[in-house]
């Protein structure tokens, strides 16, 4: 059904202590098409303002500035059994930690012995992944850094470890540091949302994609993701990218935007919005606003 991720804290290892600067939301749908956008928190706080629209809500503004990474591409995982840590680690160039690896030679341990000891059901494939270390990677398709930062596109890639909290993982890895402009390991610990599909729209998770390259338009990139109660969407062209964030209200019935950051020019009506408007009445994977044409790549019932 895909997941909906927050990130906890990040801790860079020249860092003294973790901190989350930012309000980070990941949306996977279960083909591993994701979409990742973090918004700096002073977007919230600073930079609100009251919606337009009959029911009236506050939403987070702001520009490019705001806006600490937006992307959006394919992610895979691959399954790590616990004598395989070290030499994925050890490949990652990452600090091989004898503590974290011992910790998860006693969880192996422990259930093993628990599964030896319960008589349970067929366990399902979620049930038997539960508790594994995992070796992922994520491509970008539409990166906010490489298009207004000129950014080098580098290789997104760490090892998710299980934590003894229910719904977290701790990822281990090593990018770039903006503070230090250096190469350094970073740990980041996120923490899974129960999907709440609205009872008004028909679909658990949906995907909208558009691409353009012509004279009227220029080369214009998007994709839209909803899953549940939560949808994001990149509208990215030559130099410029615009981000939003939509959450839904159960008791209004209705979409509100949260956020919405970028230097994008374009002031017309979201196509997000229509988008989301639109998922229930297409006769079609094809619809068309503003002369683009978006297709629903994919969608689950």
């Amino acid at each position: 059904m895909g997941s909906i991720s927050e990130r906890v804290h990040i801790k860079f290892a020249s860092e003294d202590k973790p901190q989350e600067p930012t309000s980070t939301l990941v949306l996977t749908l279960p083909s591993g098409n994701f979409i990742d956008i973090r918004i700096l928190k002073r977007a919230f706080e600073r930079h609100q303002v009251e919606d337009t629209g009959i029911y009236g809500y506050f939403k987070a503004v702001g520009g490019i500035e705001c806006l600490d990474w937006a992307f959006t591409g394919v992610s895979t995982a691959r399954n790590l059994s616990w004598n395989e840590v070290r030499k994925e680690m050890e490949r990652m160039r990452l600090t091989v930690d004898e503590g974290l690896l011992n910790a998860i030679a006693a969880r192996e341990r422990r259930d093993k012995n628990l599964g030896s000891v319960k008589e349970t059901k067929e366990p399902t494939q979620a049930d038997q992944h539960r508790g594994m270390a995992r070796s992922c990677s994520w491509s970008h398709v539409i990166d906010s850094r490489v298009i207004v930062r000129n950014a080098a596109d580098t290789l997104d890639q760490g090892i998710m470890f299980p934590t003894d909290v229910e719904d977290e993982e701790l990822e281990r890895g090593g990018m770039l540091n903006p503070a230090t402009l250096g190469w350094e390991e970073y740990e980041e610990l996120w923490r899974d949302i129960e999907i709440t599909n609205p009872p008004w729209m028909h679909h658990k998770c949906v995907c909208w994609c558009c691409e353009l390259d012509d004279s009227e338009h220029g080369c214009v990139k998007s994709i839209f993701i909803r899953i549940g109660q939560y949808a994001q969407g990149i509208l990215a062209g030559k130099g410029w990218v615009k981000v939003e964030r939509w959450e839904a209200d159960f008791e209004q019935k209705l979409w509100k935007c949260v956020a919405e950051v970028g230097n994008s020019s374009l002031h017309e009506e979201s196509r997000f919005r229509i988008m989301l408007e639109r998922e229930n009445t297409c006769s079609s994977r094809w619809t068309e606003i503003d002369g683009i044409r978006w297709e629903m790549t994919e969608a689950y019932s």
